[in-house]
């Protein structure tokens, strides 16, 4: 998109690198218990933008934890979403007694929960819209604008709800979501879908495959991978180096342009272009556009000044 662009020629031409967001410890973020229909306690949390007035209604983004559950590093999350105007949810897909009976550091206990949400979509996908009916009774909550976005076994959860043909959600993101384990049922996919992943990370089979999926389901999608990238590349505090600042930038800004077109708050105005004054240039009069000669061909074009918005005379010698 348009924001991609600009963040690369920055960084391209600019020399603007990108910087690391770090971990807040005081997001602000307001604990909730909920409920699944099969009366399991959940608790998440939610954050709402500062400059809300009472009674503003503004899109909600469910965010689905990594395999190590809720953290600082999802609240940190949903505090950005607020400085993108939306309302943050942090969605417990485990519950209150699978979390205080895991392990989270046990590498075992983790894969085998994995397995278990991987092998339960139902439950997975319940859960997912239990977060969703807590979210939509906030008051500061816009019910028809919801999108989810997830991280890890999150974004697995994120495309696995839109496999499953859930609508509720107008637009879910998967930041290093495993694709491998898909199961795609051929159900139409009524979500608008934005995949961001590793170049390093998943298979390009499954690449493959999860694209014939959503092109079978109909869906409207759009996936970046990222070069020399592994996964986890969105985790700026993870332990094991897998961090990458450029994709982590690149695929946030992604994320926030998409969720604008999806939420329908894009406003575009153009510039008639008769009122800019221009300055046609070239090797001979304003109606030449392109004159050969012996040694070269020269092509007339126009330079813009970004301050000014004035063009300036070049020649381009081709």
């Amino acid at each position: 998109g348009w924001d991609s662009m600009k963040l690369f020629f920055s960084e391209v031409l600019d020399a603007n690198a990108p910087v690391a967001p770090q971990i807040s410890l005081d997001t602000g973020a307001i604990p909730m218990t909920y409920f699944d229909i099969d009366g399991s306690e959940l608790n998440g949390f939610y954050s709402i933008p500062g400059d809300l007035d009472v009674g503003t209604q503004v899109p909600v983004v469910i965010i689905i934890h990594d395999l190590d559950g809720i953290g600082d590093y999802e609240l940190t999350r949903a505090s950005m979403i607020n400085d993108l105007g939306y309302v943050g949810f942090v969605a417990d897909i485990y519950s209150k007694a699978l979390f205080t009976t895991t392990d989270f550091t046990n590498r075992t206990q983790t894969t085998e929960l994995l397995g278990y949400y991987r092998d339960n979509v139902e439950l997975f996908t319940q859960r997912i819209k239990a977060a969703i009916t807590a979210a939509k009774s906030l008051p500061n909550v816009d019910p028809e604008k919801i999108a989810i976005i997830g991280y890890c076994f999150g974004g697995t959860g994120a495309i696995t709800y839109a496999l499953e043909g859930e609508s509720e959600a107008v637009a879910v993101v998967s930041f290093h979501g495993g694709l491998s384990t898909l199961v795609p049922k051929g159900l139409p996919i009524q979500t608008k879908m934005l995949i961001q992943s590793g170049g390093s990370d998943d298979a390009s089979s499954s690449v493959v495959d999860l694209e014939a999926a959503l092109n079978e389901g109909g869906a409207e999608w759009e996936m970046t991978r990222y070069s020399g990238v592994v996964h986890a590349f969105t985790v700026f505090n993870d332990m094991r180096g897998r961090y990458n600042v450029r994709a982590d930038t690149h695929s946030w800004t992604a994320m926030g342009t998409f969720l604008t077109s999806a939420f329908g708050r894009v406003e575009v105005t153009l510039n008639n272009i008769t009122d800019i004054p221009i300055i046609g240039v070239g090797n001979n009069s304003s109606t030449d556009t392109v004159t050969e000669n012996v040694d070269a061909l020269i092509s007339k074009g126009f330079l813009v000044n970004p301050i000014s918005l004035s063009f300036f005379a070049g020649q381009v010698i081709l």
